[in-house]
């Protein structure tokens, strides 16, 4: 496919996402905007947080005095230059929106309004709805029992869908966790380092390394469903009062055909305050089984996916640990004092025995 204006413009911050003429069009075609109704303005604005998989800023939209006006902003997403992967981990996002989402029994994703990928340069932009602030929590802060039991039923609604089935030829992108770009960039500067690790890890890298392909072998193991691959609070967006059913998810740079509970197990790890996820991670795992059932998936009894969620959790340490290494190794840094998610994820590990997981 051959660069489009439009890809090229929205792409040029100074050029298209400020392009009154462009952003009118994108909201047109998408539904977003009346036929006679008009974007005159537009500021764009980088979003806190972001940069490290994704680029991602809010675009601030104003509109021609009495005519209709569609959304107040929307949110622009390109690769991030910081990993060398990035261009693939954005075209993935861009390709699951148009591939996987149309297929989705609900609301679980912001709408897409409007999407570019030149497949031959592996250029690619998304245009979607904003859906705030306020409904994302961070990690460090960690769900209450009840938001937490809220996403799982939601995440289930996904997994189900996609529980069992072959991936029609259109999604066959779609890898296995042995296979992604995710897990290549972890086992590149995992192996790469051979500094000290940090005290609190105790012997976790040496372990993790030592299992990481049977690991991920493990994970991609049937039944196979869609998983997002990076399931957590801050990727999580409930609606006004909190409602499960308002709750849909971001960032699907690392979306995979694996094992359901892998979700489920970087939730209950890294989203939940520990003494909180040991109060609840029965109800929890119960509820997303439950959710499994309840929406048609049969032959996977509960023991088995405690199974699933026990052999995942290992996996949690891959990406945070990866990421510090490359910091450590590209930019001269120092490990932090504190690895507060990092050290939930070990917690979670010991009381679940995961080391020694199926």
């Amino acid at each position: 496919m051959a660069p489009s204006p439009r890809l090229s413009s929205v792409l040029d911050k100074a050029n298209a996402a400020e392009s009154a003429e462009t952003l009118t069009g994108l909201l047109r075609d998408g539904g977003a905007l009346p036929g006679d109704g008009r974007v005159v303005a537009s500021r764009v604005a980088r979003m806190g947080g972001s940069g490290l998989v994704g680029a991602v800023a809010r675009v601030h939209l104003e509109y021609a005095a009495g005519k209709p006006a569609g959304p107040a902003s929307l949110v622009l997403k390109t690769a991030s230059d910081v990993f060398d992967e990035g261009p693939q981990l954005a075209a993935m996002e861009v390709k699951f929106y148009r591939g996987v989402v149309p297929t989705l029994p609900e609301a679980l994703a912001p709408l897409v309004v409007g999407s570019g990928l030149d497949e031959r340069t592996g250029q690619s932009w998304l245009l979607l709805e904003d859906l705030g602030d306020s409904g994302f929590v961070r990690q460090i802060d960690g769900y209450s029992d009840s938001q937490a039991l809220a996403a799982v039923r939601k995440l289930a609604v996904l997994h189900a869908h996609w529980w069992g089935r072959d991936l029609p030829r259109d999604l066959r992108w779609l890898t296995a966790p042995q296979d992604s770009a995710v897990a290549g960039f972890c086992a590149r500067w995992l192996r790469s380092y051979g500094g000290p690790w940090p005290t609190a890890l105790g012997d976790a890298p040496r372990r993790l390394l030592a299992g990481y392909d049977k690991l991920a072998a493990r994970l991609g193991a049937s039944p196979r469903t869609v998983v997002h691959g990076d399931f957590h609070s801050q990727n999580i967006a409930f609606g006004s009062g909190g409602q499960s059913h308002d709750a849909r998810f971001i960032d699907f740079q690392f979306v995979q055909h694996g094992c359901g509970p892998l979700d489920v197990a970087r939730l209950l790890a890294t989203s939940l305050r520990t003494e909180v996820r040991r109060e609840i991670e029965t109800a929890l795992v119960r509820e997303y089984h439950g959710t499994l059932v309840a929406r048609g998936v049969e032959g996977y009894e509960l023991d088995r996916c405690v199974d699933d969620i026990r052999a995942a959790l290992p996996w949690n340490l891959a990406t945070p640990l990866a990421l510090h290494v490359m910091g450590i190794q590209r930019e001269g840094r120092h490990w932090p004092l504190r690895l507060p998610i990092v050290e939930r994820c070990l917690a979670a590990i010991d009381d679940w025995g995961a080391w020694n997981g199926r």
